[in-house]
Protein backbone atom coordinates (compact mmCIF):
# COMPACT_ATOMS: atom_id res chain seq x y z
CA UNK A 1 0.00 0.00 0.00
CA UNK A 2 1.37 3.48 -1.06
CA UNK A 3 -0.26 6.69 -0.55
CA UNK A 4 0.36 10.30 -1.23
CA UNK A 5 -0.06 12.24 1.59
CA UNK A 6 -0.10 15.82 1.99
CA UNK A 7 0.81 17.77 5.38
CA UNK A 8 -0.72 21.26 6.16
CA UNK A 9 2.24 22.88 7.82
CA UNK A 10 0.70 26.22 8.34
CA UNK A 11 0.70 25.12 12.25
CA UNK A 12 4.49 26.38 12.02
CA UNK A 13 3.99 29.60 10.01
CA UNK A 14 1.61 31.90 12.20
CA UNK A 15 2.19 32.99 15.62
CA UNK A 16 1.85 29.07 17.17
CA UNK A 17 5.39 28.65 15.88
CA UNK A 18 6.02 30.21 19.01
CA UNK A 19 3.61 28.04 21.15
CA UNK A 20 4.01 24.11 21.65
CA UNK A 21 1.27 23.80 18.45
CA UNK A 22 4.26 25.26 16.16
CA UNK A 23 6.39 22.85 17.74
CA UNK A 24 4.09 19.89 17.86
CA UNK A 25 3.26 20.18 13.60
CA UNK A 26 6.99 20.42 12.95
CA UNK A 27 8.14 17.75 15.00
CA UNK A 28 5.46 15.38 14.03
CA UNK A 29 5.44 16.19 10.46
CA UNK A 30 9.63 15.60 10.23
CA UNK A 31 9.14 12.36 12.40
CA UNK A 32 6.28 11.25 9.56
CA UNK A 33 8.84 11.89 6.57
CA UNK A 34 11.26 9.91 8.64
CA UNK A 35 8.82 6.88 8.87
CA UNK A 36 7.08 7.32 5.81
CA UNK A 37 8.09 3.65 4.37
CA UNK A 38 7.16 3.89 0.25
CA UNK A 39 4.56 6.71 1.43
CA UNK A 40 5.12 10.19 -0.95
CA UNK A 41 5.22 12.98 1.60
CA UNK A 42 4.51 16.24 0.36
CA UNK A 43 4.83 19.40 2.38
CA UNK A 44 2.27 22.21 1.96
CA UNK A 45 3.10 26.09 3.03
CA UNK A 46 1.56 29.52 2.60
CA UNK A 47 3.06 32.26 0.72
CA UNK A 48 1.56 35.04 2.80
CA UNK A 49 4.14 34.40 5.68
CA UNK A 50 7.51 34.60 3.35
CA UNK A 51 9.94 35.14 6.28
CA UNK A 52 8.84 31.24 7.70
CA UNK A 53 9.52 29.80 4.41
CA UNK A 54 12.87 28.75 4.01
CA UNK A 55 13.54 28.21 7.88
CA UNK A 56 11.13 25.38 7.45
CA UNK A 57 12.81 24.04 4.30
CA UNK A 58 15.86 23.79 5.75
CA UNK A 59 14.63 22.12 8.52
CA UNK A 60 13.75 18.93 6.54
CA UNK A 61 17.01 18.85 4.61
CA UNK A 62 18.52 15.66 4.71
CA UNK A 63 15.05 14.22 4.77
CA UNK A 64 12.51 14.96 2.00
CA UNK A 65 13.84 16.77 -1.11
CA UNK A 66 13.21 20.25 -1.45
CA UNK A 67 11.12 20.12 -4.37
CA UNK A 68 8.28 18.10 -1.87
CA UNK A 69 7.77 21.43 0.10
CA UNK A 70 5.33 23.09 -1.80
CA UNK A 71 4.07 26.87 -1.39
CA UNK A 72 0.50 27.84 -2.68
CA UNK A 73 -0.74 30.87 -3.53
CA UNK A 74 -3.28 32.78 -1.61
CA UNK A 75 -4.84 36.67 -1.50
CA UNK A 76 -3.77 38.51 1.34
CA UNK A 77 -4.73 39.57 4.41
CA UNK A 78 -6.89 36.91 5.57
CA UNK A 79 -7.62 37.39 9.15
CA UNK A 80 -10.88 36.71 9.75
CA UNK A 81 -11.69 39.13 12.41
CA UNK A 82 -11.52 41.38 10.01
CA UNK A 83 -14.81 41.73 8.02
CA UNK A 84 -13.22 43.52 5.23
CA UNK A 85 -10.86 39.86 4.55
CA UNK A 86 -14.38 37.84 3.85
CA UNK A 87 -14.04 37.76 0.23
CA UNK A 88 -10.24 37.14 0.10
CA UNK A 89 -10.75 34.55 2.80
CA UNK A 90 -13.54 32.32 1.02
CA UNK A 91 -11.16 32.66 -2.17
CA UNK A 92 -8.27 32.05 -0.67
CA UNK A 93 -9.89 28.56 0.65
CA UNK A 94 -10.74 27.85 -2.51
CA UNK A 95 -7.05 28.57 -4.01
CA UNK A 96 -6.08 25.99 -1.69
CA UNK A 97 -8.60 23.02 -2.09
CA UNK A 98 -8.29 23.46 -5.64
CA UNK A 99 -4.63 22.78 -5.22
CA UNK A 100 -4.78 19.85 -2.70
CA UNK A 101 -7.10 18.38 -5.35
CA UNK A 102 -5.17 19.41 -8.19
CA UNK A 103 -2.08 17.23 -6.44
CA UNK A 104 -4.63 14.05 -6.24
CA UNK A 105 -3.60 13.36 -2.26
CA UNK A 106 -4.83 10.07 -0.73
CA UNK A 107 -4.62 11.73 2.50
CA UNK A 108 -4.58 16.00 4.11
CA UNK A 109 -3.08 16.07 7.07
CA UNK A 110 -3.72 19.85 8.49
CA UNK A 111 -1.19 20.46 11.61
CA UNK A 112 -3.50 23.44 12.93
CA UNK A 113 -7.04 23.98 11.93
CA UNK A 114 -7.75 26.68 14.68
CA UNK A 115 -6.01 29.38 12.69
CA UNK A 116 -6.24 32.29 10.56
CA UNK A 117 -8.57 34.69 13.06
CA UNK A 118 -5.52 37.68 13.50
CA UNK A 119 -3.08 36.14 11.06
CA UNK A 120 -3.00 34.93 7.63
CA UNK A 121 -3.70 31.24 8.01
CA UNK A 122 -6.05 29.44 5.13
CA UNK A 123 -7.73 26.53 6.43
CA UNK A 124 -10.68 24.47 5.38
CA UNK A 125 -11.94 20.93 5.94
CA UNK A 126 -13.62 19.77 2.67
CA UNK A 127 -15.79 23.32 1.71
CA UNK A 128 -15.36 22.66 -1.93
CA UNK A 129 -13.94 19.46 -2.67
CA UNK A 130 -15.40 17.33 0.38
CA UNK A 131 -14.24 14.09 -1.85
CA UNK A 132 -10.57 15.05 -0.31
CA UNK A 133 -9.56 13.06 2.56
CA UNK A 134 -8.26 15.24 5.51
CA UNK A 135 -7.02 14.35 8.83
CA UNK A 136 -6.61 17.13 11.78
CA UNK A 137 -4.12 17.27 14.47
CA UNK A 138 -6.87 17.63 17.52
CA UNK A 139 -5.10 19.46 20.16
CA UNK A 140 -8.55 20.59 22.69
CA UNK A 141 -11.40 22.25 22.75
CA UNK A 142 -10.40 24.81 26.06
CA UNK A 143 -12.28 27.75 23.73
CA UNK A 144 -15.52 25.79 23.96
CA UNK A 145 -15.22 24.81 27.46
CA UNK A 146 -14.10 28.07 29.09
CA UNK A 147 -16.13 30.85 26.20
CA UNK A 148 -16.00 33.84 28.92
CA UNK A 149 -12.11 34.17 28.63
CA UNK A 150 -11.49 32.16 25.06
CA UNK A 151 -14.39 33.91 23.07
CA UNK A 152 -15.21 37.05 24.31
CA UNK A 153 -17.08 38.92 21.06
CA UNK A 154 -19.53 37.55 18.56
CA UNK A 155 -16.74 37.96 15.74
CA UNK A 156 -14.42 35.50 17.62
CA UNK A 157 -16.96 32.97 18.72
CA UNK A 158 -18.40 32.92 15.02
CA UNK A 159 -14.93 32.45 13.63
CA UNK A 160 -14.27 28.97 16.08
CA UNK A 161 -17.53 27.68 15.62
CA UNK A 162 -17.09 28.03 11.77
CA UNK A 163 -13.71 26.01 12.31
CA UNK A 164 -15.35 23.67 14.45
CA UNK A 165 -17.67 22.18 11.57
CA UNK A 166 -14.75 22.12 9.30
CA UNK A 167 -12.99 19.81 12.57
CA UNK A 168 -16.68 17.91 12.51
CA UNK A 169 -16.24 17.43 8.04
CA UNK A 170 -12.62 15.53 8.97
CA UNK A 171 -12.61 11.79 8.13
CA UNK A 172 -9.93 11.33 10.65
CA UNK A 173 -8.78 13.38 13.87
CA UNK A 174 -5.48 12.56 15.43
CA UNK A 175 -5.97 13.57 18.67
CA UNK A 176 -2.71 14.61 21.43
CA UNK A 177 -3.79 12.75 24.18
CA UNK A 178 -6.20 10.42 25.27
CA UNK A 179 -7.85 13.23 27.30
CA UNK A 180 -7.97 15.02 24.19
CA UNK A 181 -9.58 12.00 22.61
CA UNK A 182 -12.60 11.37 24.64
CA UNK A 183 -13.20 15.71 24.81
CA UNK A 184 -13.75 15.58 21.37
CA UNK A 185 -16.08 12.34 21.83
CA UNK A 186 -17.90 13.54 24.86
CA UNK A 187 -18.54 17.28 23.77
CA UNK A 188 -19.02 17.18 20.24
CA UNK A 189 -20.17 13.32 19.42
CA UNK A 190 -17.46 12.33 17.01
CA UNK A 191 -17.26 9.11 16.54
CA UNK A 192 -14.63 6.64 18.45
CA UNK A 193 -13.65 5.48 15.11
CA UNK A 194 -13.33 8.77 14.07
CA UNK A 195 -10.31 9.54 16.18
CA UNK A 196 -7.29 7.99 17.80
CA UNK A 197 -4.65 9.20 20.11
CA UNK A 198 -1.21 9.67 18.93
CA UNK A 199 0.07 11.15 21.94
CA UNK A 200 2.70 13.57 21.94
CA UNK A 201 6.67 13.88 22.63
CA UNK A 202 9.65 16.52 23.90
CA UNK A 203 12.11 17.47 21.25
CA UNK A 204 15.22 15.32 21.33
CA UNK A 205 16.94 19.06 22.73
CA UNK A 206 15.56 18.05 26.39
CA UNK A 207 17.30 15.62 27.91
CA UNK A 208 19.58 15.35 30.34
CA UNK A 209 22.96 17.00 30.23
CA UNK A 210 25.96 17.59 32.46
CA UNK A 211 25.85 21.17 33.80
CA UNK A 212 29.05 22.83 35.16
CA UNK A 213 29.57 24.70 38.00
CA UNK A 214 30.47 27.82 36.05
CA UNK A 215 27.44 27.27 33.53
CA UNK A 216 24.32 27.41 36.75
CA UNK A 217 26.89 30.36 38.03
CA UNK A 218 26.07 32.41 35.46
CA UNK A 219 22.30 31.17 34.57
CA UNK A 220 21.62 31.87 38.22
CA UNK A 221 23.38 35.32 37.91
CA UNK A 222 21.11 36.18 34.42
CA UNK A 223 18.02 35.69 36.44
CA UNK A 224 18.47 36.30 39.66
CA UNK A 225 18.10 32.72 41.41
CA UNK A 226 20.34 32.76 45.06
CA UNK A 227 19.15 28.85 46.69
CA UNK A 228 17.69 26.19 45.68
CA UNK A 229 14.40 26.73 43.24
CA UNK A 230 11.32 25.14 42.35
CA UNK A 231 9.95 26.13 38.77
CA UNK A 232 6.98 26.60 35.96
CA UNK A 233 6.90 27.03 32.26
CA UNK A 234 3.70 27.86 30.10
CA UNK A 235 2.32 30.84 28.47
CA UNK A 236 0.17 33.03 30.71
CA UNK A 237 -3.50 32.24 30.99
CA UNK A 238 -5.90 32.06 33.65
CA UNK A 239 -6.06 28.44 32.96
CA UNK A 240 -2.35 27.92 33.93
CA UNK A 241 -2.95 28.50 37.44
CA UNK A 242 0.06 31.31 38.39
CA UNK A 243 -2.04 32.49 40.81
CA UNK A 244 -2.38 29.29 42.34
CA UNK A 245 0.95 27.90 42.30
CA UNK A 246 1.81 31.23 43.69
CA UNK A 247 -0.03 31.00 46.90
CA UNK A 248 0.42 27.35 47.43
CA UNK A 249 4.17 28.48 48.07
CA UNK A 250 2.93 30.75 50.29
CA UNK A 251 1.39 28.23 52.25
CA UNK A 252 4.49 26.14 52.75
CA UNK A 253 6.17 26.63 56.28
CA UNK A 254 8.50 29.72 56.62
CA UNK A 255 11.70 27.82 57.56
CA UNK A 256 11.24 25.79 54.34
CA UNK A 257 10.09 28.07 52.03
CA UNK A 258 13.18 30.39 53.10
CA UNK A 259 15.40 27.46 51.64
CA UNK A 260 14.09 27.83 48.21
CA UNK A 261 12.86 29.97 45.24
CA UNK A 262 9.64 30.00 43.11
CA UNK A 263 10.65 30.77 39.24
CA UNK A 264 8.17 31.20 36.86
CA UNK A 265 9.15 31.25 33.70
CA UNK A 266 7.31 33.42 31.38
CA UNK A 267 6.83 36.36 29.33
CA UNK A 268 4.66 38.20 31.36
CA UNK A 269 4.57 41.83 30.26
CA UNK A 270 1.89 44.05 32.12
CA UNK A 271 1.25 40.67 34.02
CA UNK A 272 3.85 40.89 36.00
CA UNK A 273 2.61 43.49 38.37
CA UNK A 274 -0.56 41.39 39.26
CA UNK A 275 1.92 38.28 40.01
CA UNK A 276 3.75 40.23 42.02
CA UNK A 277 0.52 41.95 44.28
CA UNK A 278 -0.30 38.12 44.56
CA UNK A 279 2.98 37.11 46.16
CA UNK A 280 2.77 40.09 48.50
CA UNK A 281 -0.66 38.88 49.29
CA UNK A 282 0.86 35.43 49.98
CA UNK A 283 3.74 36.44 52.64
CA UNK A 284 6.21 36.34 50.36
CA UNK A 285 9.46 38.75 49.84
CA UNK A 286 10.41 39.87 46.75
CA UNK A 287 13.15 37.21 46.02
CA UNK A 288 10.86 34.60 46.69
CA UNK A 289 9.46 34.40 43.57
CA UNK A 290 11.80 35.29 40.72
CA UNK A 291 9.72 35.97 36.92
CA UNK A 292 12.22 35.14 34.32
CA UNK A 293 10.65 36.82 31.41
CA UNK A 294 11.40 35.21 27.68
CA UNK A 295 14.17 32.65 27.57
CA UNK A 296 15.78 31.09 24.76
CA UNK A 297 15.68 27.42 24.34
CA UNK A 298 19.12 26.44 25.34
CA UNK A 299 18.41 28.88 28.97
CA UNK A 300 15.10 26.55 29.04
CA UNK A 301 17.11 23.30 28.89
CA UNK A 302 19.29 24.44 31.62
CA UNK A 303 16.46 25.62 34.04
CA UNK A 304 15.16 22.05 33.61
CA UNK A 305 18.01 20.13 34.23
CA UNK A 306 18.66 22.32 37.50
CA UNK A 307 15.89 23.09 39.13
CA UNK A 308 15.17 21.24 42.20
CA UNK A 309 11.12 20.74 41.60
CA UNK A 310 8.97 21.18 38.20
CA UNK A 311 5.29 21.78 38.96
CA UNK A 312 2.72 21.87 36.60
CA UNK A 313 -0.28 23.48 38.48
CA UNK A 314 -2.78 23.84 35.18
CA UNK A 315 -6.47 23.51 35.50
CA UNK A 316 -6.40 22.08 31.83
CA UNK A 317 -4.07 20.99 28.93
CA UNK A 318 -4.76 19.33 25.75
CA UNK A 319 -1.68 17.45 27.03
CA UNK A 320 1.00 19.47 28.84
CA UNK A 321 4.73 19.41 27.30
CA UNK A 322 6.21 21.66 29.33
CA UNK A 323 5.91 18.40 32.31
CA UNK A 324 7.10 15.77 29.38
CA UNK A 325 10.39 18.41 28.80
CA UNK A 326 11.34 18.67 32.44
CA UNK A 327 11.34 15.16 32.73
CA UNK A 328 12.95 14.26 30.06
CA UNK A 329 15.91 16.74 31.60
CA UNK A 330 15.42 14.77 34.82
CA UNK A 331 13.76 17.09 36.70
CA UNK A 332 11.65 15.68 39.48
CA UNK A 333 7.93 16.64 38.80
CA UNK A 334 4.26 16.75 40.52
CA UNK A 335 1.35 18.46 38.74
CA UNK A 336 -2.79 18.59 38.50
CA UNK A 337 -5.36 15.74 38.48
CA UNK A 338 -7.00 16.84 35.88
CA UNK A 339 -7.58 16.81 31.54
CA UNK A 340 -4.03 15.18 30.30
CA UNK A 341 -1.51 15.72 32.61
CA UNK A 342 -1.85 12.56 34.64
CA UNK A 343 -0.73 10.71 31.37
CA UNK A 344 2.57 12.87 30.99
CA UNK A 345 3.24 12.40 34.58
CA UNK A 346 2.04 8.88 34.77
CA UNK A 347 2.23 8.56 38.57
CA UNK A 348 -0.84 9.33 41.10
CA UNK A 349 1.04 10.13 43.90
CA UNK A 350 2.48 13.10 42.34
CA UNK A 351 -1.17 14.45 41.07
CA UNK A 352 -2.94 17.16 43.37
CA UNK A 353 -6.13 19.20 43.18
CA UNK A 354 -5.34 22.61 41.04
CA UNK A 355 -8.36 24.00 42.40
CA UNK A 356 -7.03 23.64 46.29
CA UNK A 357 -3.78 25.32 46.70
CA UNK A 358 -3.61 23.74 50.26
CA UNK A 359 -3.84 20.29 48.12
CA UNK A 360 -0.66 21.80 45.94
CA UNK A 361 1.11 22.82 48.99
CA UNK A 362 0.88 19.53 50.56
CA UNK A 363 2.36 17.69 47.76
CA UNK A 364 4.96 20.51 47.51
CA UNK A 365 6.13 19.95 50.66
CA UNK A 366 5.96 16.08 50.78
CA UNK A 367 8.93 16.30 48.37
CA UNK A 368 10.71 19.08 49.87
CA UNK A 369 10.98 17.39 52.97
CA UNK A 370 11.20 13.57 51.83
CA UNK A 371 14.30 13.03 49.87
CA UNK A 372 13.38 9.51 49.28
CA UNK A 373 9.87 10.58 47.48
CA UNK A 374 12.12 13.58 45.75
CA UNK A 375 14.51 10.85 44.21
CA UNK A 376 12.37 8.42 43.04
CA UNK A 377 10.34 11.48 41.25
CA UNK A 378 13.37 11.85 39.68
CA UNK A 379 13.87 8.26 38.61
CA UNK A 380 10.54 8.08 37.61
CA UNK A 381 10.88 10.98 35.42
CA UNK A 382 13.52 8.99 33.53
CA UNK A 383 11.84 6.09 32.94
CA UNK A 384 8.37 8.07 31.91
CA UNK A 385 9.48 9.94 29.52
CA UNK A 386 11.09 7.77 27.44
CA UNK A 387 7.48 6.38 26.81
CA UNK A 388 7.01 9.37 24.41
CA UNK A 389 8.48 9.77 21.31
CA UNK A 390 8.23 11.18 18.04
CA UNK A 391 8.88 8.43 16.08
CA UNK A 392 6.27 6.71 17.46
CA UNK A 393 3.20 9.22 17.13
CA UNK A 394 4.30 9.27 13.35
CA UNK A 395 3.45 5.27 13.35
CA UNK A 396 0.53 5.34 15.00
CA UNK A 397 -0.68 8.40 12.66
CA UNK A 398 0.59 6.89 9.63
CA UNK A 399 -1.09 3.90 10.84
CA UNK A 400 -4.64 5.16 11.12
CA UNK A 401 -4.06 7.01 7.80
CA UNK A 402 -3.39 3.34 6.02
CA UNK A 403 -6.43 2.46 7.34
CA UNK A 404 -8.64 4.67 6.71
CA UNK A 405 -7.08 5.19 3.16
CA UNK A 406 -7.68 0.96 3.09
CA UNK A 407 -11.32 1.14 3.70
CA UNK A 408 -11.72 3.85 1.04
CA UNK A 409 -9.72 1.87 -1.43
CA UNK A 410 -12.09 -1.69 -0.86
CA UNK A 411 -15.24 0.39 -1.05
CA UNK A 412 -14.83 2.43 -4.18
CA UNK A 413 -13.53 -1.10 -5.72
CA UNK A 414 -16.44 -2.96 -4.49
CA UNK A 415 -18.94 -0.09 -5.72
CA UNK A 416 -16.92 -0.39 -8.80
CA UNK A 417 -16.99 -4.01 -9.22
CA UNK A 418 -20.48 -3.97 -8.74
CA UNK A 419 -21.44 -1.24 -10.87
CA UNK A 420 -19.04 -3.62 -13.24
CA UNK A 421 -21.61 -7.20 -12.94
CA UNK A 422 -24.57 -4.84 -13.30
CA UNK A 423 -23.39 -4.01 -16.77
CA UNK A 424 -22.10 -7.68 -17.25
CA UNK A 425 -25.47 -8.99 -16.40
CA UNK A 426 -27.05 -6.95 -18.65
CA UNK A 427 -25.64 -7.78 -21.54
CA UNK A 428 -28.52 -8.02 -24.57
CA UNK A 429 -26.97 -11.56 -26.46
CA UNK A 430 -28.27 -14.52 -27.93
CA UNK A 431 -25.41 -15.88 -26.80
CA UNK A 432 -25.21 -16.82 -23.08
CA UNK A 433 -21.78 -17.43 -21.87
CA UNK A 434 -20.48 -20.91 -20.58
CA UNK A 435 -19.01 -21.32 -16.94
CA UNK A 436 -16.07 -21.33 -17.85
CA UNK A 437 -16.68 -18.09 -19.62
CA UNK A 438 -17.77 -16.89 -15.93
CA UNK A 439 -14.48 -18.10 -14.45
CA UNK A 440 -12.94 -16.34 -17.08
CA UNK A 441 -14.50 -12.73 -16.48
CA UNK A 442 -13.88 -12.91 -12.89
CA UNK A 443 -10.42 -13.59 -13.86
CA UNK A 444 -10.24 -10.70 -16.04
CA UNK A 445 -11.86 -8.27 -13.58
CA UNK A 446 -8.99 -9.49 -10.82
CA UNK A 447 -6.36 -8.63 -13.17
CA UNK A 448 -7.84 -5.55 -14.41
CA UNK A 449 -8.30 -4.38 -11.00
CA UNK A 450 -4.66 -5.11 -9.81
CA UNK A 451 -3.18 -3.49 -13.00
CA UNK A 452 -5.27 -0.32 -12.54
CA UNK A 453 -3.89 -0.06 -8.94
CA UNK A 454 -0.57 -0.42 -9.87
CA UNK A 455 -0.72 2.13 -12.67
CA UNK A 456 -2.01 4.68 -10.74
CA UNK A 457 1.10 4.86 -8.83
CA UNK A 458 2.53 6.16 -12.09
CA UNK A 459 0.14 8.08 -13.61
CA UNK A 460 -0.83 10.09 -10.45
CA UNK A 461 -1.45 13.95 -11.36
CA UNK A 462 -1.12 14.85 -15.01
CA UNK A 463 -1.94 18.14 -16.78
CA UNK A 464 -5.43 17.87 -17.46
CA UNK A 465 -5.53 21.66 -17.27
CA UNK A 466 -4.43 23.56 -19.99
CA UNK A 467 -2.30 26.11 -19.13
CA UNK A 468 -4.28 30.03 -19.53
CA UNK A 469 -2.25 32.27 -21.17
CA UNK A 470 -0.21 34.52 -19.63
CA UNK A 471 -0.36 32.40 -16.67
CA UNK A 472 3.02 30.12 -15.57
Amino acid sequence: MQMRIIIDLQGAQSESCFRGIGRYSISLAKAIVRNRGTHEIFILLNELFPDTIEKIRESFTGILPKHHIMVFGAVGPVNELNIKNEWRVLASELLREKLIKDLDPDFVLVSSLFEGASNNTISSVGKYFPEIQTAVIFYDLIPLLYPKTYLPTLFVKKWYYRKLEFLKQADLLLAISKSAQKEAIDQLGIEEERIISISSAADAAFSRVDISAETISMLRTRFGIKRSFLMHTSVFEPRKNFEGLIKAFGLLPTALRKEYQLVLVCNLGNEQRKLRNVATKAGLDHDDLVLTGYVSDEELLLLYSSCHLFIFPSFHEGFGLPALEAMSCGAAAIGSSTSSIPEVIGREDALFDPASSESMACLIERVLTNPSFWQSLKQHAVHQSRQFSWDKSAIIAISALEKIYKEKVEEDCNNSYRKLIDEISRIDSKIKPTNQDIISTEAAIEHNEKLAYKMKRYFRIQDKCPKADGIA
